[in-house]
Parts: structure tokens; C-alpha cells; sequence
């Protein structure tokens, strides 16, 4: 698992001196105007089920010159024990620092941090383009493919052959809010651990919220408004407003009715005139969506094991991911 960098600036683990406003002014050096307190806190300064996430940095003083975070997570696969990973988040090199082997230096201390904490492996969620994904590649990750679902550049095309864009009405009657929330969580504890394995039996894995806490944050609490639609008595969404954007987070139905819901939801968006996204690893609903013509923006979840003993390395490799947009960091 050997790594090529530099000699230069060791990486330092949640150094005292690094705050928030210049964390987020590295960010917004590299993706401007994307980061503010809000997404700060949510990305990075958010625990889960009591762990605090890690900043890694490399800095000539306190100049940030290449940072990422590592948020840990759990992972249900079959009916075993959850298991521990982490996720790659929030990380960037500026651009005047790229090629000084700083990613390399962050990726291999990352490893070790990980194998400190008993993680199985790292996740990452990338653009098939991505520098950081090539780097994972290189060193043996296994890259499962995944899809960036966006608007038509048409808004009234259909999503699905026998799709027809729907009325708001068609969706289900609005509820108060906290009857919503009720429905949605209630459901989602049902579907969820059902989902033990595919049709041919082969273990599904997926992220794991313990505390009802922390899946709350996670899809409910996010930086934008979440506003929550029920579709039909067995069918959820949350949906996070992000400027002229609907960004579904969280479905919860029967698998069944996947498709029809992700259509329903896509063509409500573009009859109010805005667009809409989500992430899929399920290449039955990309397919779906490419007849529809909506957009699609290849990628991967990258999956690289630390050398942490025992067989949870195994366990993910060889399960079949349902990954829900909001799971992504």
C-alpha cells in the first residue's frame, strides 16, 4: 500500500490552530463560493454515533496547502455486525500546490489513522475525472460505478417511456410537517433492513444510522431546507432546496416503485420551473433515466481496504451497494 510523496510538511491531525473561517477559505479557493459556517458544520464539524470527524492538513504555518476529512460511518451488509469505515471528504490542494505529492502524503496518513481506529476501509464518492479517485485507483481501490442524475436540458421531457409529467396534485396530500417526519422515519426503518440482500442472494450493503440522531442530520438537518413528500403510503422523500436545484437525499419505497417515484419527483421539479438531482449506484435507474433523457455525469464509490484484520474487507467487497443520495459527504 505503499504511497509516493514528497519530503516536505508532515500532515497534521486536527491541528489547534486550524478554525473554521480558514478552513473554509481554502475550500472556497478551490470551489468558490461553495462553502460557508453551514456547510462547515455539517461536513466536518458533525460527529456520528459519538466519533468526531478528522481534518488532515498539510500547512506552510497556518496557510493550508492541501487538506481532507475523514467522517466516520458504519456500514450494514447482510446480518452481520455494522462495520467501520470512514468517507474522504471536503479535501482540496491549491492549485499552485498541485503535483508536490501533498494528496499522496494526506491519502497514506489517512490509512493510518484508519487502521488506529479499527476502520475497514476508506469511501470515497467521485466523478469518474477525479484526480483523488485516479489516485485510489492506483493504489488498488476497488472502484464500483455510480451516477450523477441531473435535469433534462429539455424540462419537459419524460422521465421513462410510459411517464407522463404530473401535476403537483398527483403527488400525495400535503401533511404537517412532524406527521412527514414520523412517516418517513417509521419507514425507513422498516425498509431498510429488509433490504438484507438482492434477488440473487448476494448481501446488499448499506450506510447504517444506530442513533436516530444522527440519521436525522444526516437527512433531515442538512445545511439547505428538506422539504419531505409523500408520494403514496409507502412512499418518502426528502428533498434538499439548494438554490435552483431539488437534490432527493432520501427515497424510501418499495423497490418496485423506485423508478416510478425518482420520475414523479423529476418532472414535479421541472414543472416548477426548477431543476433537479441525485445519485445512483442502481444501473437499473440509470438506464432509466438515459431513456428519459435526463443527464448523467459518470462516477465511482471508491472502496480501499486499510489492512485492518478480519473479514469485513470481504463483507463489502462482495455486496451488492444501495447507497441513498444523502448518504454522500
Amino acid at each position: 500500500m505503499a504511497l509516493q510523496s514528497d519530503s516536505g510538511e508532515p500532515v497534521q491531525i486536527n491541528p489547534a490552530w486550524l478554525d473554521r473561517a480558514r478552513y473554509i477559505e481554502f475550500l472556497n479557493q478551490s470551489f468558490p463560493r461553495q462553502w460557508d459556517p453551514r456547510a462547515y458544520d455539517w461536513y466536518m464539524a458533525r460527529g456520528f454515533n459519538g466519533r468526531r470527524s478528522d481534518i488532515l492538513v498539510r500547512a506552510d504555518g497556518s496557510r493550508v496547502l492541501s487538506g481532507m476529512t475523514l467522517c466516520y460511518r458504519q456500514i450494514d451488509v447482510g446480518s452481520g455486525a455494522p462495520i467501520e469505515i470512514a468517507v474522504l471528504s471536503a479535501g482540496a490542494t491549491l492549485a499552485t500546490e498541485r503535483g508536490r505529492g501533498h494528496y499522496p502524503a494526506l491519502l497514506q496518513t489517512a490509512l493510518e489513522r484508519l487502521r488506529e481506529r479499527s476502520c475497514v476501509a476508506a469511501v470515497g464518492f467521485v466523478t469518474r475525472d477525479n484526480v483523488s479517485g485516479r489516485g485510489l485507483m492506483r493504489i488498488g481501490a476497488r472502484a464500483i460505478p455510480s451516477y450523477y442524475v441531473v435535469s433534462p436540458a429539455n424540462p419537459h421531457v419524460t422521465f421513462g417511456s410510459k411517464a407522463r409529467r404530473p401535476e403537483p396534485a398527483c403527488l400525495a396530500p400535503p401533511l404537517r410537517r412532524e406527521d412527514l417526519v414520523s412517516g418517513i422515519e417509521s419507514l425507513a426503518r422498516l425498509v431498510t433492513p429488509a433490504q438484507i440482500s438482492d434477488s440473487s442472494g448476494v448481501p446488499r450493503a448499506h450506510f447504517h444510522y444506530e442513533r436516530a440522531e444522527d440519521w436525522r442530520q444526516q437527512f433531515l438537518q442538512r445545511p439547505n431546507t428538506v422539504h419531505i413528500v409523500r408520494l403514496a403510503h409507502d412512499s418518502y422523500a426528502a428533498i434538499e432546496t439548494v438554490r435552483d436545484t431539488d437534490r432527493l437525499q432520501l427515497l424510501v419505497c418499495p423497490d418496485r416503485k423506485r423508478t416510478r417515484n425518482i420520475g414523479a419527483l423529476a418532472a414535479a421539479s421541472a414543472a416548477a420551473g426548477r431543476n433537479f438531482f441525485m445519485y445512483t449506484l442502481d444501473p437499473t435507474e440509470a438506464a432509466a433515466a438515459r431513456r428519459a433523457h435526463l443527464r448523467m455525469r459518470a462516477g465511482y464509490l471508491m472502496l480501499q481496504p486499510t489492512g485492518v484484520q478480519g473479514d469485513g474487507w470481504d463483507r463489502l467487497a462482495g455486496a451488492v451497494w444501495r447507497v441513498q443520495s444523502g448518504d454522500r459527504m
